[in-house]
């Protein structure tokens, strides 16, 4: 399952899973550099930063923002 760094909080990332609901990890548990934005994922060696995830995401959007704005 993979979730958004919604925002770092403390020692905290508050992560909104593909579900809306809210997760907080702890920044130790996580990536060093994870930041707001990031789509990270986990796999029975820990969490990461699902790079192939954010790169799809992004061109979902795009195409979104050219459909909408190239009517």
């Amino acid at each position: 399952m993979s979730m958004t760094v919604d925002r770092i909080e403390g020692d905290f990332a508050v992560c909104e899973l593909e579900n809306g609901e809210i997760k907080n990890i702890p920044l130790e548990n996580l990536p060093f550099g994870i930041k707001e934005g990031n789509i990270i994922s986990e796999n029975e060696k820990g969490f990461f930063i699902d790079v192939f995830e954010e790169q799809e995401r992004i061109k979902r959007i795009e195409e979104k923002m050219k459909k909408l704005f190239n009517k």
